[in-house]
């Protein structure tokens, strides 16, 4: 439960016109695609962009709203990355990983006073690059390299936490945070171990290629559903776009199919399901 203190509760506008709705207490809900290596953030830069809405009581501790990969630490070559919402901590995380035997997590934390606001459509959003802000490659600047957005605001700039003497000199860009051995999900992390719900996501874009701060306000600045993601001075980028509008956006019984020009369908399973809003 959250302290009494930071509860908000508002409406707001919205411009999709369908969302996928997550019941809560099932680890296999979720969307997900086919694998396929030009899903792969590897070692580019990428950013996620969505919008999601849940009530105040949250089923578990760990939200995995979006994500690649295996989001924990362990031996085994694991790379991930996700974004997701702490429920008992109240913070909103973008964390990447990559570890063999030994490795690197950095993770970049949104938590005003509060983060989660109850029953509104919140944007969330994260980037990681691999160039300081004014284009110069920087593989020890990680502390600017990756940012959480909500509502078009950054709060914090990331942390780093080396994992069994890893250490930090290519975290920026020499190392791949996920691979081809990893599904692309919406709702679930890869290891089955994080869920989200009960809630709705909607408007899902994947990009790889260097998002800025300006593109983030730009894109929550049209509200919800109302931003064309295929129309813009970054649409070169976009590789996947799950808009869910009306008619062909939205889909077809468990599909949702992507908006971009790369087909990347997405397949609603198990608990979830497709709702208006």
């Amino acid at each position: 439960m959250f302290p009494v203190k930071r509860i908000i509760t508002s409406a707001s506008t919205k411009g999709s016109e369908f969302a996928v709705e997550f019941p809560g207490g099932n680890l296999d809900d979720r969307v997900d695609v086919s694998r396929d290596s030009d899903l792969d953030a590897g070692t580019s830069p990428f950013a996620i962009s969505t919008w999601v809405k849940c009530p105040l009581i949250l089923f578990s501790d760990n939200q995995q709203i979006v994500g690649k990969g295996m989001m924990q630490i362990a031996p085994g070559d694991d790379k991930g990355w996700g974004m997701g919402y702490q429920t008992f901590s109240d913070y909103f995380l973008f964390e990447c990983h990559h570890y063999s035997t030994s490795g690197y997590r950095i993770q970049a934390k949104y938590s005003a006073d509060p983060a989660w606001v109850a029953n509104k459509w919140l944007h969330i959003a994260a980037t990681r690059t691999t160039h300081d802000a004014d284009g110069t490659h920087n593989p020890s600047g990680v502390d600017s390299h990756y940012k959480i957005f909500v509502n078009g605001k950054q709060d914090a700039t990331s942390t780093v936490i080396a994992v069994d003497g890893g250490t930090n000199d290519l975290l920026a860009a020499d190392k791949a945070v996920d691979d081809n051995n990893s599904d692309f999900r919406v709702g679930m992390n890869h290891s089955n171990s994080m869920e989200f719900g009960p809630g709705q996501i909607t408007d899902v874009a994947y990009y790889k290629g260097e998002i800025l701060p300006e593109h983030i306000q730009k894109i929550y600045s049209s509200g919800m559903g109302d931003f064309n993601h295929t129309s813009w001075e970054k649409s070169g980028d976009l590789t996947l776009w799950w808009k869910m509008g009306d008619g062909t956006e939205r889909g077809s019984g468990s599909t949702i199919y992507d908006m971009s020009t790369n087909s990347y369908n997405g397949t609603v399973r198990v608990g979830a399901k497709i709702v208006a809003i």
